[in-house]
């Protein structure tokens, strides 16, 4: 690979009232053809800090600090792929089909298509933000807002015919996303005497929203089934009307393409009204695997030797389907898994024939009926299987205590310190079988462990 980047920066501060830089870089890629390979990327940041002018600092404010900033910059990417897979878009490639038209050999076609007139895809950034010390600094406090306009985005051609005949849709800037949100932390120490004693207490939180504005899609029936206007990655399905009843309601309700169904499989809505059941009513549902919202906080107590911190951290708007065999109980006839919540009788949908009691036939049940092999009417992606994966974890407690005196010196020690440490100690989440943060693996991925550590620590 080879880049050939070009950059520079000029800094600006008078007695750290006022500041200001500016940036320029302006970098070429061998992704793009010649003439179009180099790039231009400004960037501008703004600071002012009322707290230093002399009178201010001369004065006993309740405001030790405060600074205000904001910065504009453009940033560039040329990737096409995360996994760089399409390097030289802009050339054609020529190279063999595998099999021939007449004589079953080896035919070759184009398997790339050229793209002319490839640029950076570039992403304007701006941001505000303050930091702050307050109340005789026990408090610090930063803030910031941020929205990212990204514009150029990589994407294969959807709009080309297939009368075309192309092996391989050619890529261009098309895609366009914006994204916005907020970041911050604040903390609060409060001393209990003498230095080594004291109490610190933490917490941040970040959010982050986008939205695309611009998808190269084929052609959409409905306004729903396109990607503008919502969130990138947002989990789509059907919506799920519970289970059906009975035979009577199975026959009343519109017709579900997706192979057989019985009373106790999965009912879905007719959400374009034509009497069918079937891909067109799959529908953007929420959220995504993504949390849009992240946070966590932290306490750490000192008391002479005795030191102890505790760190929780958490997750939310964000929700992944439950699917794959870890929900659909004899799947695979022989080979499968039930899990204990299937197991107990009263989370699914039962006959009267089989259970003699008319209320197992019931259309709310968390589950739909036991099935013998594959059913592909329940395992659409759908509300019924949507998760909510928000939850907040007990990440790490430390107790440590730290030994120190002549003794120690004796044996050439500075001091020990002995500490207890416990990581993932606790959840709290809706999700109760799988953890929230693995849900979208569906089982298939090593679980988190609880860990207890017993820990000395020597300096000599």
């Amino acid at each position: 690979k080879r880049y050939n980047s070009y950059a520079s920066r000029f800094s600006y501060s008078y007695d750290d009232i006022y500041m200001a830089e500016f940036n320029m870089g302006y970098t070429g890629s061998e992704a793009f053809e010649k003439g179009k390979k180099f790039g231009w990327f400004p960037a501008v940041s703004l600071g002012w800090s009322p707290t230093q002018y002399h009178f201010f600092r001369d004065k006993d404010f309740f405001v030790n600090y405060f600074k205000i900033r904001a910065s504009y910059g453009v940033v560039g990417n040329d990737r096409l792929t995360w996994d760089d897979s399409v390097r030289f878009p802009y050339l054609t490639l020529i190279g063999n089909t595998g099999s021939g038209s007449w004589d079953n050999g080896t035919g070759v076609t184009e398997t790339q298509v050229g793209s002319s007139n490839l640029r950076w895809e570039k992403a304007i950034k701006y941001n505000l933000g303050i930091d702050m010390r307050f109340f005789h600094e026990r408090f610090d406090m930063t803030v910031d807002i941020f929205k990212d306009i990204r514009s150029g985005i990589y994407q294969q051609r959807q709009s080309v015919p297939e009368e075309m005949g192309l092996a391989s849709l050619p890529w261009a800037n098309v895609g366009k996303m914006k994204s916005w949100g907020a970041d911050g932390h604040i903390s609060y120490t409060q001393p209990l005497g003498d230095n080594d004693k004291y109490l610190v207490v933490r917490a941040n939180y970040t959010q982050s929203l986008n939205e695309i504005t611009n998808f190269e899609e084929d052609l959409k029936k409905y306004d729903y089934q396109s990607a503008v206007g919502y969130q990138s990655g947002i989990n789509r399905g059907l919506i799920a009307l519970g289970l059906f009843k009975d035979e009577a309601d199975v026959q009343n309700s519109p017709r579900q393409e997706f192979g057989s169904y019985l009373p106790g499989d999965i009912k879905y809505k007719d959400v374009n009204g034509d009497g069918l059941v079937n891909s067109d009513d799959v529908v953007p549902l929420k959220y995504s695997d993504v949390p849009q919202i992240q946070y966590g906080f932290a306490t750490e107590f000192n008391w002479k030797n005795w030191n102890v911190s505790i760190l929780f951290e958490g997750a939310s708007r964000v929700t992944y389907f439950n699917s794959g065999d870890m929900y659909r109980p004899f799947s695979g006839r022989t080979v499968g898994n039930v899990i204990t919540d299937f197991a107990n009788p009263a989370n699914r949908w039962i006959s009267r024939e089989i259970s003699g009691n008319p209320a197992t036939e019931n259309p709310n049940a968390k589950y739909p009926r036991l099935y013998y092999g594959g059913s592909n009417n329940n395992s659409q992606n759908s509300s019924f299987w949507l998760q909510d994966g928000s939850y907040l974890r007990l990440k790490n407690v430390q107790v440590s205590y730290t030994l120190k005196g002549q003794t120690l010196k004796k044996f050439g020690l500075q001091k020990a310190v002995i500490s207890l440490i416990g990581d993932n100690l606790a959840l709290w989440s809706n999700e109760k079988i799988l953890d929230p943060s693995q849900g979208k693996h569906h089982g298939n991925e090593y679980p988190i462990q609880r860990v207890y550590t017993l820990q000395l620590n020597l300096s000599f």
